[in-house]
């Protein structure tokens, strides 16, 4: 008999009530260095596992920054060195919950995307086993190499999910742009340096800015920056406007995944009493004033940062904390934005050859790109965004349909002059 005669075998299926059940609580931090995306993971993790039990893991991509803290929680600590594949995290998340972990924190996420051996790296790999030097095989290869890095981090995504543990992802942050053919570039403000993919996993997304300290911003003026944020409105009570992420946040948060038909208000004590109630700063009005105009009036992304590295560990008010970091923010938006644009001093330009403010570390008269011009094109790449005559992510930086060769093909035509023959 043909199988187009077999009686299709019929499926059963059944209904119950509907009732919420344990699932792991994921929290997604994003945010740049300084912004205490290590320290706010820690407290959180305090907290749930006070409502969960059992121990807390820290597998540290950071060349071991969260021993910094070691003295302040009780975790144990996993080195994750390079190579940072889809597949290594996958297996040291699992020796985690195999050794009895119950919260996990990846600090950080990000290299999975960007480091060595991580997921851009293993597109470049495949593209040069499907096509090697071969220019138009490459751009016609490019969207089938994504198919075995994005098959490796689903894996990933999916052994988060299945374990059940609860995690703290930290992602690193930096400030976008998206080219707009003739036109000014588009800021997008903050973004993850991670894929879009687990951002969307997390049940909770926090954007921490420069200098806050731990304190989320719940609402950006970017409509982009926005985006990256989830807090959805069973968990809203449980988060406060100026406050800093903090144990009982954590406890809270855990204790409804767990189970509880409602999340527990946390327990504000200390500095983080109720808000009728908000901690005064141990600073007089008048040095906290003085450190608001230093911080408007530096010149340099390196003197704002000497500040608020100054500045940041003493124990200010919320209020005032929150002030510092709105000013931070906006003044270096305004100075990186400036840095770009304007005529340097002459000992920051080191290579000489780069453009206005590359600040290029390489030797005068290298070849290829510049620092600030490669982490240009690598944005371009992962915003899919080419001047519209080379391959896809060809990281080309000139204006669409311009004259002369890609910048591709012009730096594989000097390293290939030189001997070096390796694929940029």
């Amino acid at each position: 008999m043909s199988s187009a005669k077999k009686k299709a075998a019929t499926r059963k299926f059944s209904a119950k009530k509907a009732k919420r059940e344990r699932l792991p609580m994921l929290v997604g931090l994003v945010g740049p260095s300084g912004s205490g995306k290590t320290y706010s993971a820690l407290r959180l993790a305090t907290g749930m596992q006070k409502a969960v039990g059992g121990k807390i893991f820290v597998i540290d991509t950071e060349a071991r920054r969260s021993l910094h803290y070691a003295d302040d929680f009780d975790f144990e600590h996993v080195e994750l060195e390079a190579p940072f594949g889809s597949s290594d995290y996958v297996e040291v998340i699992q020796y985690c919950v195999a050794q009895g972990a119950t919260i996990v924190i990846v600090d950080s996420m990000s290299h999975e995307h960007e480091g060595p051996g991580g997921h851009l790296e293993f597109h470049d790999a495949e593209l040069d086993r499907l096509a090697g030097d071969n220019y138009e095989k490459r751009n016609k290869m490019t969207f089938t190499a994504w198919i075995k890095p994005k098959a490796e981090r689903r894996k990933l995504i999916d052994t988060v999910l299945r374990l059940g543990v609860n995690g703290i992802f930290c992602f690193r942050a930096k400030e976008k742009i998206k080219i707009v053919t003739r036109r000014d570039p588009l800021s997008l403000g903050w973004q993850p340096i991670a894929g879009d993919e687990f951002i969307y996993e997390m049940l909770v997304a926090c954007l921490l800015y420069p200098g806050a300290n731990g304190v989320p911003n719940w609402a950006p003026d970017m409509a982009s920056e926005r985006a990256i944020l989830k807090k959805p409105a069973h968990l809203a009570e449980v988060f406060k406007d100026g406050e800093p992420l903090s144990e009982a946040v954590g406890e809270a948060l855990a204790a409804w995944a767990a189970g509880d038909s409602k999340p527990t208000k946390p327990k504000a004590k200390g500095k983080e009493k109720a808000k009728e109630k908000p901690a005064k700063s141990v600073k007089p009005p008048k040095e906290l004033a003085g450190v608001l105009r230093s911080l408007r009036a530096a010149r340099s992304t390196a003197s704002l940062e000497r500040i608020r590295d100054e500045w940041s560990t003493h124990p200010w008010g919320i209020p005032d904390r929150k002030k510092l970091s709105e000013v931070y923010s906006t003044r270096l938006r305004a100075l990186s934005k400036d840095e770009t644009t304007e005529e340097p001093e002459n000992e920051k330009n080191v290579c000489g050859s780069g453009p206005p403010g590359s600040e290029c570390m390489q030797e005068p008269g290298h070849d290829g790109m510049c620092d600030l011009e490669a982490e240009e094109a690598r944005v371009l790449a992962d915003e899919g965004v080419t001047c519209g005559k080379g391959p896809t992510n060809h990281e080309c930086r000139q204006y669409a349909d311009h004259d002369g060769d890609c910048d591709w093909k012009l730096n594989r035509t000097a390293q290939e002059s030189e001997g070096q023959g390796s694929f940029l």
